[in-house]
């Protein structure tokens, strides 16, 4: 059935997000599943990271809220899980994956070099993890 050249499309709040989906290689060769919510208006802004073992797919409503925000929102499957390569070894990785990841984002043309960690349970272990790791983007 033809679809009438009058039909109203609602984009809701996705509209003004891009995403984007990326392998991010580790020190070590490993690649992780990366998505990346941006402001779709451009520009320098600071990014909530999160390392998730919950996969990425589960996290689309945070990628939605911070770009509105004005932040960037960087979601990645921790090694082993959802689309990450390497094998999954609870907490093992974390903290030195974490840090290569923050090296990454802040290496982005959308990012303004200001870090901030995000998420709970497993997310917020690591969280812990990652600031003993003293990067010095994390704000």
């Amino acid at each position: 059935m033809p679809v009438s050249s009058s039909t109203h499309v609602d984009f809701g709040l996705s509209h003004g997000v891009r995403m984007t989906r990326v392998a991010v290689p580790m020190r070590d060769g490993v690649d992780l599943n990366v998505s990346a919510y941006t402001p779709r208006a451009g520009g320098k802004v600071p990014a909530v990271v999160e390392l998730t073992p919950y996969t990425v797919d589960s996290a689309h409503g945070e990628g939605q809220y911070f770009p509105t925000q004005g932040f960037a929102y960087v979601v990645a499957d921790v090694r082993g899980r959802g689309d990450s390569e390497g094998v999954f070894r609870p907490l093992v990785n974390d903290a030195q994956d974490a840090y290569d990841l923050i090296d990454w984002v802040i290496e982005q043309p959308w990012s303004d070099g200001r870090i901030v960690l995000y998420g709970g349970s497993y997310s917020g272990m690591n969280q812990w993890l990652i600031l003993g790791m003293h990067h010095p983007a994390i704000v």
